[in-house]
């Protein structure tokens, strides 16, 4: 993981991040799960080409999925 990056996601969470791997399955976005200190467990998703509305489309459809209720999502 890129260093700034992780400083960033530290400050902003305001935890040190113990642990990262990399996640496949993707083959837009480089994907990875990070376990915080307290036990705190994220997914972080990288576009490589920084298309701009990708995430936010996405966050969109997992919102609708969410409202549905027939399958845990997670909070974006």
């Amino acid at each position: 993981m890129n260093p700034d990056l992780k400083s960033r996601i530290e400050e902003i969470l305001s935890e040190p991040v113990k642990s990262t791997d990399a996640v496949s399955g993707g083959c837009i976005a480089d994907s990875r799960k990070l376990v915080m200190n307290s036990g705190r467990v994220f997914f972080l998703k990288q576009v490589r080409d920084g298309s701009s509305g990708t995430f936010e489309s996405e966050a969109r459809g997992l919102e609708e999925l969410r409202k549905a209720g027939a399958v845990r999502v997670p909070e974006v």
